[in-house]
């Protein structure tokens, strides 16, 4: 499965490794809870209360997900903890949230997908951007 979406990713590291080329391990965090989720509308849910294998007669609602912050940093967590003690601290945000593309879901192919692509780029095998693909 090929997904385009591109995701918002934020790197805090010491400054020695761009400074003196120094390598050092990561601690990786993502999460669809970093910049704000959808409200609580009804029929958000898909609707369960229907014979099986007949479709709902609900309509399904599709709210705007909302994102709560405007600084780059997605979260501030482990970074007091790990980067004094000479590690990266990467934090990215589920697809469908906060700056990351896509469409948030539950366990959906691409909830997976996004964080594998973050540390393919991370060691090396995938390509990183610096813009969203499209707006």
């Amino acid at each position: 499965m090929l997904n385009r979406d591109r995701m918002h990713v934020s790197v805090t590291r010491p400054l020695q490794t761009a400074t003196e080329a120094l390598q050092l391990p990561v601690v990786y965090e993502t999460s669809p809870y970093y910049s704000g989720v959808a409200p609580d509308v009804p029929n958000m849910m898909w609707n369960v209360e229907h014979e099986l294998g007949e479709a709902s007669t609900i309509a399904r609602a599709h709210p705007e997900v909302k994102r709560t912050g405007k600084r780059p940093i997605i979260s501030n967590s482990l970074i007091k903890e790990w980067v004094p003690r000479g590690y990266i601290v990467v934090h990215s945000s589920s697809p469908g949230t906060g700056l990351s593309q896509g469409s948030p879901t539950v366990g959906g192919p691409n909830e997976s997908l996004a964080p594998k692509a973050v540390i393919d780029w991370l060691n090396g095998r995938a390509k990183g951007f610096t813009t969203p693909r499209w707006k």
